[in-house]
């Protein structure tokens, strides 16, 4: 089985699994890529051969290039290497380089982006050393610009994958998509290669014909005038951004952010789609569950698409609730959210506020319950011993918020308390307290207690 590069399907899957029964080492994915033909020309004498067919007898010798495709005025980029089939090599007869062609994924009509290679030995050693290199055509640097040919940059900057180089470019491409989000428009993009193609840059005038432009913002137009003009101002634009984007999330208790959400937030920001603003409102409503801000919905999508787990003042949201219970209990512990949320971005972005809090607790606790001068005794510590007393009064659970029991405590006195206990359950009918009660009287007279009608 012999097939051209950049072909795909089952049985190429059914080679590759033989290949590697032989000793090659393939990524089974279906792809006819470089390294699949050089294992080819390695073991394939070992498979079952069969003759090539006409149209596949460039892969069968090994030959890469060579295509012969018209190059007219009308249509000076040819159809040539659309995603999914070969690509091509082009020779600049000003650098004396090697050009690696291939289509901008989903452009039409289709726009060259290309890779620049110093020589004939680096482009065997990535597509492969038995490849024999057949350049498709000679070309000028201004030949390049009449084409709209986009350089991607050199062979160092190539990504090092077993993948079908193809591929590689495609993900590259949508990388710079990222950074150049109206890329991905056509409209946008047949406008800059119209421009390309008259070796001139695209005008504002043309960008604002187009319902990109329309129905864009002010920032985001901005932000293709300045990637366009000038790359390199844009890119350290970018990175300033990226930079300001993950000191406010620091300043917002949300530490070590993972870089897809500093990446989501700086290129939101970065790119016009918000003002600073949004971008300050979406952080709030990351850190703070008390915020007044909410998460847009596509912050909310992004965040359950990736599962991401923020290590934000929330996580110490709890920390305040069981220092607040422990030290002053259900009554006197109870702040508001607002409060605790407040509280937990101090104990998140200071390492020493967690002690002062519980020293601040203690001072409370100490001019709450003044009897109990061990400043070490939490109210947990305190609270125990009435709560075992006041069972054994009442023969039921006293609620820790009712008033009554913060003057338990507060009394620390078992004769007191006793008293209070007594007269507290007779005035709200606590069946133990009146029980006991009768038989006390009864126990007192001797007899019976006699019921008046």
């Amino acid at each position: 089985m012999r097939v051209p590069l950049g072909d795909r399907g089952n049985e190429v899957k059914d080679l590759q699994r033989s290949l590697n029964e032989l000793g090659a080492k393939l990524a089974v994915d279906g792809i006819w890529g470089p390294l699949t033909e050089a294992a080819y020309k390695q073991y394939g004498s070992d498979l079952v051969d069969e003759e090539p067919e006409d149209d596949t007898e460039a892969a069968a010798t090994g030959k890469l290039g060579g295509s012969g495709k018209d190059y007219t005025e009308d249509n000076p980029t040819g159809r040539f290497n659309v995603i999914g089939g070969n690509p091509e090599i082009w020779f600049n007869t000003d650098t004396n380089t090697y050009l690696v062609v291939y289509d901008v994924p989903n452009s039409d009509p289709p726009l060259p982006v290309y890779w620049e290679v110093p020589d004939e030995q680096t482009l065997q050693a990535y597509f492969g050393p038995d490849i024999e290199i057949l350049a498709d055509r000679a070309v000028t640097n201004a030949q390049l610009v009449s084409y709209g040919a986009l350089g991607q940059g050199f062979s160092t900057e190539m990504p090092e994958t077993d993948q079908d180089p193809l591929l590689g470019w495609a993900e590259i491409y949508e990388r710079q998509a990222t950074v150049r989000p109206y890329l991905l428009e056509p409209e946008v993009v047949g406008l800059i290669m119209g421009a390309a193609l008259e070796g001139r840059p695209i005008t504002q005038a043309e960008l604002e014909s187009t319902q990109w432009w329309q129905t864009h913002s002010e920032a985001q137009r901005e932000w293709l005038i300045k990637a366009e003009a000038d790359p390199v101002s844009a890119q350290q634009f970018a990175d300033a951004n990226r930079i300001r984007v993950v000191e406010d999330l620091k300043n917002a208790g949300i530490n070590q952010p993972p870089d897809s959400l500093i990446d989501y937030l700086a290129t939101r920001f970065t790119h016009g789609e918000w003002n600073e603003n949004v971008l300050l409102s979406q952080i709030s409503a990351l850190s703070d569950p008390a915020s007044v801000h909410a998460l847009l919905p596509e912050t909310a999508a992004f965040l359950s698409g990736i599962g991401m787990d923020l290590d934000t003042t929330m996580g110490e949201e709890d920390t305040v609730r069981n220092l607040l219970q422990k030290w002053l209990g259900p009554s006197y512990g109870k702040w508001s959210d607002e409060m605790i949320a407040d509280k937990a971005g101090l104990l998140r972005n200071d390492p020493d506020a967690q002690q002062e809090f519980i020293e601040q607790l203690k001072s409370q606790r100490l001019a709450l319950f003044p009897t109990y001068e061990d400043e070490n005794m939490t109210y947990q510590d305190i609270a125990m011993p009435w709560r075992n007393f006041a069972f054994g009064q009442w023969g039921e659970q006293l609620d820790e918020t009712d008033p009554l029991f913060g003057t338990l405590l507060q009394t620390n006195d078992a004769i007191e308390n006793g008293k209070l206990l007594t007269r507290e359950g007779l005035k709200r009918g606590v069946g133990k307290v009146t029980t006991d009660m009768q038989s006390m009287i009864m126990r007192a007279t001797g007899g019976s207690v006699v019921r008046a009608e």
